[in-house]
């Protein structure tokens, strides 16, 4: 009899991915069923068998969140598992990445520690990565000191995204007018809207509401000359402009 029961989560896992495939679902639910049995199983089954809860679009961004979830903890799962037989600095930086894209900024800081040694001490990936953690941590005085060592970073974007978090570090610690000097110099560099969109925000929570109107008109009219698939990209900051311009009429 234990042959019978103990083939019993076996046949769910082939059933359900004989249904994944009849189905035309997105194969990389197969993985998910295969890899992470029992939390695979139970997304899918509420996610595709159960279409009716999600036909909506927030059913949709549900449907998203929810394997990516899944998705990023099994590559996190893979990518501790290679760290612990090859504890290099690509491994270590492979893992600290993972952490920081999905929020856990607490567990790649000291990963991004690690890394810093021998000839990867001043590695500017690293330290610009490990400066946005401790950002999103609240340690803006370490963050930074760190981007400060970074003036002189090689690239247009690596400095510009540098120059970003720098700019919304010494916001956090009110340092104003340092902070509205390199937003002014960053917002048209930074590629995409974003930087326009914070210097937007900073200007109007320092009360320069008309100079922030003319950060957020900037984005609208260039907006409006993009393609599709580039508006997709930059929608977060193309809808707060045109949440902020709506509401400043």
């Amino acid at each position: 009899m234990e042959w019978i029961f103990g083939s019993i989560p076996l046949a769910g896992m082939v059933l359900l991915i004989i249904h994944i495939i009849k189905t035309g679902r997105d194969r990389s639910w197969i993985y998910i069923v295969l890899f992470i049995p029992v939390a695979g199983a139970l997304a899918y089954l509420l996610i595709e068998v159960i279409p009716s809860l999600f036909q909506t679009r927030q059913g949709r961004a549900v449907k998203k969140t929810v394997v990516s979830a899944v998705l990023s903890g099994s590559r996190i799962k893979r990518l501790r598992n290679e760290l612990e037989l090859s504890n290099t600095f690509e491994k270590k930086c492979a893992l600290a990445d993972a952490f920081r894209e999905n929020h856990r900024h607490d567990l790649a800081v000291p990963l991004y520690r690690e890394s810093l040694s021998g000839i990867f001490a001043d590695n500017v990936d690293v330290k610009h990565n490990l400066a946005d953690c401790l950002f999103n941590l609240g340690q803006f005085q370490e963050a930074e000191e760190i981007l400060a060592s970074l003036d002189q970073a090689p690239g247009r974007l690596k400095k510009a995204a540098i120059f970003l978090l720098r700019a919304r570090t010494l916001e956090a610690l009110g340092k104003i007018s340092e902070a509205e000097e390199l937003y002014s110099r960053v917002a048209p560099e930074f590629p995409g809207f974003e930087g326009y969109a914070r210097y937007a925000l900073f200007l109007k929570n320092t009360g320069k509401h008309d100079e922030a109107l003319k950060q957020l008109k900037i984005i609208s009219g260039l907006s409006a000359t993009l393609p599709p698939h580039n508006r997709r990209i930059e929608r977060e900051w193309i809808s707060l402009a045109k949440q902020e311009l709506k509401a400043a009429r």
